[in-house]
């Protein structure tokens, strides 16, 4: 018999219905975030899960040799992000991972939850089994009758159930309060692009398909490969001579991901950095150490010289600023090296 809560204590039915309140508000609070963090409006929904023949993500393995692209650009495409999701990748690239093909094949995306491959009898909405709750103890030892007792038996609660659901709500709660952390942006990205590419009225996107070969010469190098296997390097010009070049990179820390935009002179320096994201939590740290001239350090800076911005500013700021210094030197040095390996490939 299934334990039925209108008969339970009064107590007991407020605390399971904050409760479920609670996983309800945390559903509301997960759409505000991705709505933050993906532009959840119907256009953006439209480009990001729509006929997915205009960006296809077939998960081709690396190629045997790092190859080289270039098309033309507009200011409006480098200031906006562009995102493709293929929908039967959504499950496989969150929870599983299956043994990678021949090179130049392809994965099946949905391989890895069926039967076969998984070692399950069944499918996998099939695995899951659910328990009913017990109206009493077959010999009446726990929860017998309609009400859940106090282990010593003086009132109608557990004080078990009690505190356990106390410090769950207090919890959750705190947990929700805590960690919306939003992405924020900083300095849009066509105004980084007008400061580190001045004077250009052309611009090219360079992508860079990486070979395996040569995303572990730059993970051996700076400890960081390229996300997806591409480097993308958007490049100025102005009557067809190049002016300079810039890539965005985005540098993952516990509090939340930082973008950068690195400048780059035509023969090879930093011309500047631009922090263009940050999350809420974040934000503050990062002005602090932006007022106190972090930036300034990277000006000139040759690729085969080590980012010393957070030295620079260390003795200036706090902790948690000169940390977020410390993630800018590491996305320069990233964006250094990666300009160094493959600006210049053909």
């Amino acid at each position: 018999m299934l334990y039925d809560l209108r008969h339970s204590d009064l107590r007991v039915r407020w605390l399971v219905t904050l409760l479920l309140a609670t996983l309800g508000t945390s559903y509301l609070f997960g759409a505000w975030m991705v709505a933050l963090y993906a532009g959840f409006s119907p256009r953006k929904v439209a480009e990001t899960y729509g006929p997915a023949g205009e960006a296809v993500m077939a998960m081709q393995m690396p190629p045997d040799t790092t190859m080289v692209t270039e098309r033309p650009v507009s200011m409006a495409e480098m200031g906006e992000e562009m995102h493709h999701v293929d929908r039967d990748l959504l499950v496989q690239d969150t929870h599983s991972r299956s043994h990678p093909p021949a090179l130049g094949g392809t994965y099946d995306h949905r391989r890895s939850l069926r039967r076969t491959l998984a070692r399950f009898r069944r499918d996998v909405a099939h695995e899951t089994g659910l328990t009913s709750f017990r109206d009493r103890h077959a010999r009446g030892w726990m929860g017998d009758g309609a009400r859940v007792y106090h282990r010593g038996g003086t009132s109608h609660l557990s004080d078990v159930v009690e505190e356990t659901m106390k410090t769950l709500f207090l919890g959750v709660v705190t947990a929700a309060l805590l960690h919306i952390t939003p992405t924020v942006v900083l300095v849009k990205r066509q105004d980084a692009v007008s400061r580190l590419l001045p004077g250009a009225d052309q611009f090219s996107a360079r992508e860079v398909h990486v070979s395996s070969t040569d995303s572990r010469r730059v993970h051996d190098a700076v400890g960081w490969e390229p996300p997806d296997g591409m480097v993308t390097f958007y490049v100025g010009k102005r009557q067809d001579q190049v002016t300079g070049a810039l890539m965005f990179m985005r540098v993952d820390c516990q509090h939340g991901p930082l973008e950068l935009a690195i400048g780059f002179e035509p023969q090879g320096t930093i011309r500047g950095v631009e922090v263009t994201k940050a999350t809420v939590e974040m934000k503050p740290w990062v002005l602090e150490a932006l007022r106190a001239g972090l930036t300034d350090a990277y000006r000139g800076l040759a690729l085969d010289q080590a980012p010393a911005g957070a030295e620079k500013v260390k003795p200036r700021v706090g902790a948690m600023p000169a940390y977020m210094a410390e993630l800018v030197d590491k996305g320069v040095m990233h964006a250094a090296a990666a300009y160094r390996l493959f600006y210049g490939r053909k």
